[in-house]
This record gives C-alpha cells, sequence and structure tokens, in this order.
C-alpha cells in the first residue's frame, strides 16, 4: 500500500508539504507523515467503495492546517446524493382522509433493493384543518407500497446539488385512491395531532428535524397519513433526504 500524506501547506512558500526546511520549526510545522484515518469521513464525497475502512487516506486541510470537517448532510449534499420531494406545491395542497387505510398513504416515498435512503427531515404546513380528532403521522416500513392508484408527487425527487450527473433510484406518490401494499412492520417517526377544528388556535405549520437519521434500507417506505373524523386535512409537505448504495449503510 503506498502512504499517503497529509494534504495541506506546510508552510507559506511551499507547495509540497513533504518538503521541509531548517525553519520549519519557526512556523510549528510538523513533519508531514501519513496518517490512518476512516475513509468515509475524508473522502471528498463523502464516502468510498465499501470494505475500505482504515485504509491510509489523504485527510483535507485548510491552508493554515487545521482539519476540515463536514456535517454528513452536508457531505452528501457535496457528492450530489441528497434529494428532495414537494407534496403539494405553492397553492395546491394534499388532500388527506377520514378514516385511516394504511395501505392508501397520503405521501410516500418508496426505496428499491439496493438503496438505502437517510431521511433528513420534513416541513409540514396545513392549508386547512377544519375537521375534528385530527392526526397527522410519518411511518417507516419495509417493503414498497408501490402505485396503487395514485398520483406523481408535486415535485421530485430532485436532486439538491443542481451539478450532480446522479440520479434518483426512489420514487415518490400521493394521494392514494385505490391501495398499494400495506407497509411491513411500520413505526411512527413524527406525530401531531389536535382533537378540535383548528381557526388559529394551533400551529399550522411544523418542522421533523430527526436526529439520529432514520436509515430506509431498500425495498423499504416511508409514508405520511393525515386522517381526521369529518373533514379531510390540507397539507403539503417538503421531504429532503439521501439516496446511496445499501453496501454503505449496513
Amino acid at each position: 500500500m503506498t502512504d499517503i500524506p497529509i494534504v495541506g501547506s506546510a508552510k507559506p512558500g511551499l507547495t509540497d508539504p513533504s518538503v521541509q526546511e531548517e525553519s520549519d520549526t519557526e512556523y510549528g510545522v510538523p513533519e508531514a507523515v501519513p496518517v490512518e484515518v476512516s475513509a468515509v469521513a475524508s473522502h471528498p464525497s463523502g464516502w468510498v467503495p465499501p470494505n475500505t475502512e482504515g485504509v491510509r487516506s489523504a485527510l483535507i486541510m485548510t491552508r493554515d492546517g487545521s482539519l476540515r470537517t463536514v456535517d454528513i448532510a452536508d457531505s452528501m449534499t457535496l457528492g450530489g446524493r441528497s434529494f428532495v420531494v414537494n407534496y403539494g406545491q405553492g397553492t395546491t395542497s394534499v388532500a388527506g382522509k377520514t378514516a385511516l387505510t394504511a395501505a392508501q398513504p397520503d405521501f410516500l416515498l418508496d426505496v428499491p433493493s439496493g438503496t438505502a435512503a437517510m431521511i433528513f427531515g420534513l416541513d409540514l404546513v396545513f392549508a386547512a384543518m377544519a375537521g375534528t380528532a385530527n392526526h397527522f403521522f410519518v411511518q417507516m416500513g419495509t417493503g414498497n407500497v408501490g402505485t396503487g392508484t395514485s398520483s406523481a408527487a408535486s415535485a421530485g425527487p430532485t436532486s439538491l446539488n443542481q451539478g450532480t450527473r446522479l440520479n434518483t433510484t426512489c420514487t415518490a406518490r400521493q394521494a392514494f385512491t385505490v391501495n398499494g401494499t400495506a407497509p411491513g412492520n411500520p413505526v411512527e417517526l413524527f406525530a401531531i395531532e389536535d382533537v378540535t377544528a383548528a381557526t388559529g388556535s394551533v400551529p399550522l405549520a411544523f418542522m421533523w428535524n430527526p436526529v439520529p437519521y432514520p436509515i430506509l434500507v431498500g425495498p423499504a417506505c416511508l409514508v405520511g397519513y393525515g386522517v381526521s373524523t369529518t373533514t379531510a386535512v390540507q397539507f403539503k409537505a417538503v421531504l429532503t433526504y439521501a439516496e446511496l448504495p445499501t453496501e454503505y449503510a449496513v
């Protein structure tokens, strides 16, 4: 294995950090040495092929020798792996239902086999919540719901990095009216409810920023339901997440 030296400027005027002069001590710069680090953390795009943890890799540093660290969500976006979906957009909302049918989610992200989806967050806005016993909840489950009878999401999945050449492998649907396949082993991740009609008495906008980020390993799904007993809720939602090959997540 070929050692890779630390990347960074050893001192002003030197382009090769492995070349040291006697006066280097005045800059407090030690001799450049190979450093064993996590390949995933050091790779510019945020990850490397599987089974390469522990290999020698170049650290990314600023000109003054400070290590550069990047949040995993930012790293995924820089690598072209982050996506956004609009369920409803502009003045158009998505209607919920007055009874729960698990196989008819009001919004859906299907994750296929071979792909893992890391969920960053959901912004939710209610255009109307006139019914009683209003519920809205998000679940993750195993298997794909499919299309049933539904509409494509209002927009997306669209990359959050406009310069990427990577395409989504996931499918986003909304407004089911005929059953798909109900999610297997559903687990609730986020929920809100209001037992009376909301006329400004409760907040109508919510942000879900999960910690830690849930990772759905395909085939899997993320589903959202808006359920009221009298009048269906009207909502818009913005989902942000990252897609990566399954082997990077397990």
